[in-house]
């Protein structure tokens, strides 16, 4: 349990560092600089799924200067969103607000009023991260409760939760997909 607890304090400490670093990036309005270096760093240095992304663009039947530039946005859109995604476990809820625009938000009034469980489905063109935060905050009526996909280090697992549920999103495990319809009928009888 000592090992537990001392893997998590060590995980959080190097999260402090990493999210101290991203938020001196971005007041210095340097992050653009640094997602381009981890955009190099992933497309050419270390090729990360490069193989999976190239056979997928194949699957779509893209010509060869078209498959060049989904790859390219692939890296540039991936490294735009680690940056982001670090940037808004510590975003103030402010912060938050400004980043994500929805043009409907009545509709979430209408689920509520409804008396009915809704599925809001987010692919991940978006920053589902920065989302779940968002909706936790400014759509106060529901209760917001996400699906994830648990990390095997439990230690880094339960940070990860911690900075996911600070404002109130409710995390279900991929793995007990079962409970989530339990909580909702706990949170719509």
């Amino acid at each position: 349990n000592s090992n537990k607890s001392l893997s998590y304090s060590l995980f959080k400490l190097g999260f402090e560092f990493v999210f101290l670093f991203v938020k001196l990036l971005y007041f210095f309005k340097l992050e653009k600089l640094f997602q381009k270096i981890l955009c190099y760093f992933l497309k050419d240095i270390i090729k990360y799924r490069q193989r999976v992304i190239i056979k997928n663009i194949q699957h779509l039947g893209i010509e060869n200067e078209a498959s060049i530039k989904v790859l390219n946005d692939y890296y540039q859109h991936l490294s735009e969103l680690v940056f982001e995604t670090i940037w808004c476990f510590k975003a103030s809820p402010s912060s938050i607000k400004e980043k994500v625009g929805i043009s409907n938000m009545e509709v979430f009034d209408q689920i509520y009023d409804s008396g009915k469980n809704a599925t809001i489905l987010l692919s991940h063109i978006g920053n589902w991260e920065l989302f779940c935060q968002w909706a936790a905050l400014y759509i106060s009526r529901l209760n917001v409760v996400t699906l994830y996909t648990p990390i095997k280090n439990n230690a880094l697992n339960q940070l990860l939760l911690e900075y996911r549920q600070r404002f109130g999103v409710q995390m279900i495990s991929t793995k007990a997909t079962l409970d989530l319809y339990r909580k909702q009928k706990t949170l719509n009888p």
